[in-house]
């Protein structure tokens, strides 16, 4: 089993999957609007504040407060 880290901490380019969303109701809700709920494969295309996200085939940018409460694990 690969390690739980916060999304800040990723390195880039590497296959993630999301596992926690540490937030709250709104704070989940606004993510799983762009499609990021546990589950979910994501790459970091670049890290620093704003760090931007791949999701399929779309992109987006996400503040390092945001950031910091979703957990990835390395994915296969």
């Amino acid at each position: 089993m690969f390690p739980l880290c916060p999304l800040t901490a990723a390195p880039e380019g590497v296959p993630l999957k999301v596992t926690l969303l540490a937030g709250g109701g709104l704070f989940k809700r606004r993510l799983a609007d762009l499609g990021v709920v546990p589950g979910a494969s994501i790459t970091l295309v670049r890290a620093g504040c704003p760090l931007l996200l791949a999701l399929g085939d779309s992109r987006f940018a996400l503040g390092g407060g945001m950031a910091e409460k979703i957990f990835v694990v390395f994915s296969k």
